[in-house]
C-alpha cells in the first residue's frame, strides 16, 4: 500500500504516473474534466462527454470511466499511468465468476454498508442545503 506521502513523491518524480485517488475530490463533468486533463492532456470532446457523464450520471463507477480512458488508444499515446487500479481490476474479474461472483459482491455490499450510509446521509444534507439556497 503505497502513503499519501509516498503518492506524492511518486508523481511529482514522474509526472507520467498518477494514483487513482487524485481523480476522486472531482464529481460529474469536473471530474471527466480533470480525467481527460491528467491522462490525455486536453478537455473533453463532445463524444466522450456522451460516451461517460451518462455512465456517471447513472452511477458508474469511477473506476470504470477511469479505466475505459486510460485504456484507449490516445492515452496509451500518452503514457501516462494510473496508480491504484490493482483492486478495481481485481474485484471485476471476482464478479464474473457465476456464484462467486454474486457472493463476493453480497459480502462487499455488507461490508461497506456503514460508509454507504453516510455517504447517503451527507448527500441528503447536500440535497437539502442546496434546496434551501436555491429556494425550493
Amino acid at each position: 500500500m503505497v502513503s499519501e506521502q509516498g503518492r506524492v513523491a511518486t508523481q511529482s518524480a514522474n509526472a507520467d504516473c498518477i494514483h487513482v485517488s487524485h481523480f476522486f475530490d472531482f464529481h460529474d463533468e469536473e471530474f471527466l474534466n480533470e480525467v481527460y486533463a491528467k491522462l490525455l492532456g486536453r478537455q473533453p470532446d463532445p463524444s466522450g462527454l456522451a460516451t461517460y457523464l451518462p455512465m456517471i450520471r447513472s452511477g458508474e463507477t469511477r473506476y470504470r470511466v477511469i479505466e475505459a480512458i486510460s485504456r484507449s488508444p490516445e492515452a496509451g499515446e500518452k503514457g501516462v499511468r494510473v496508480f491504484g487500479m490493482k483492486s478495481y481490476r481485481r474485484m471485476r474479474k471476482i464478479s464474473r465468476i457465476p456464484i462467486i461472483g454474486r457472493l463476493t459482491a453480497g459480502f462487499m455490499l455488507f461490508w461497506n454498508a456503514q460508509d454507504m450510509l453516510r455517504d447517503l446521509r451527507a448527500l441528503e444534507n447536500h440535497v437539502y442545503r442546496v434546496s434551501k439556497k436555491s429556494g425550493l
